[in-house]
């Protein structure tokens, strides 16, 4: 169920301002100022409709929180805004679930870049996996700083060593560095390893990917063969790569372009100013 249109009226504003809005009983808003925005469902469209939102499907499947965090929400006494859930299970009164499209629990569909909601509102801003998905992070991080309580805080999640996944709309793998840069302006930043952010499960990602694309386009056997090497002797590769394994090597430089970019350790980019 959409969230009651009181506490809409009491938190929302046009997307980046403190501008309030009016809510009308089936979720669409306006403002004295002239903007308007429909609803889908008693969900209130708070973004520009360029794309236009996607319904998707209740079944469609999402990351599930972990009921450390569940609890860590369920505690606080003020707001979260929790960001990019999608299909989540979870819903509480105090939780309010923003999505880019329609899923089963959305309570406002908005731009991570500009937020809905008065400045100082909640008490955390909560964000699985998303921030890799944004096109301007930093944008996003300062537009999490304005609608915050002073003092609010900030937990999210976001990729480092990961396959490329969710494609077009996978922009960044940030090093801890970079995730530090994105929330410069916010104080006692603590950046540290997640339990399911480990070595091992970047390890296991980029295994199950690269065999997965090898299979696809090379068959079974090329796959059983690079499934076979033992750790020690890809890492042979990187400490000495002239002269080893040319048979494995050949493999590689056999997958298509489009593969190898799931993979890939990095990019080349050339480009061209415009003439005019």
């Amino acid at each position: 169920m959409p969230k009651p249109i009181a506490l809409l009226q009491d938190i929302c504003a046009v997307p980046g301002t403190d501008v309030p809005l009016v809510f009308a009983r089936d979720g669409s808003a306006r403002s004295d100022e002239g903007h308007r925005f429909r609803a889908i469902r008693g969900v209130p469209i708070l973004r520009e409709e360029i794309p236009p939102p996607i319904v998707k499907p209740r079944d469609h499947v999402s990351q599930g929180i972990c009921q450390e965090r569940i609890d860590f929400m369920c505690a606080l006494s003020g707001y979260t805004l929790m960001l990019g859930a999608g299909n989540s299970p979870f819903s509480h009164p105090d939780v309010v679930d923003v999505e880019f499209d329609l899923y089963a629990n959305t309570d406002v569909i908005a731009d991570g870049h500009r937020l809905p909601f008065r400045s100082g509102t909640f008490d955390l801003f909560f964000a699985m996996n998303v921030f890799e998905h944004l096109r301007e992070p930093p944008v996003a991080a300062r537009e999490t700083l304005r609608v915050l309580k002073p003092g609010g805080e900030v937990l999210i999640h976001t990729a480092f060593l990961q396959p490329l996944h969710e494609e077009p709309a996978h922009f960044y793998n940030a090093t801890e560095y970079g995730v530090r840069e994105w929330f410069r302006d916010f104080e006692s930043v603590e950046c540290t390893v997640s339990w399911n952010f480990n070595p091992l499960y970047s390890l296991s990602w980029l295994s199950d990917e690269t065999l997965r694309v090898l299979q696809t386009h090379l068959g079974a056997e090329a796959a059983e063969r690079i499934g076979d090497l033992r750790l020690s002797e890809v890492a042979g590769f990187w400490q000495q790569p002239t002269g080893w394994r040319p048979e494995v090597v050949e493999l590689f430089f056999k997958l298509p372009e489009a593969s190898q970019r799931r993979v890939a350790a990095g990019f080349e980019l050339c480009a061209r100013k415009p003439t005019d």
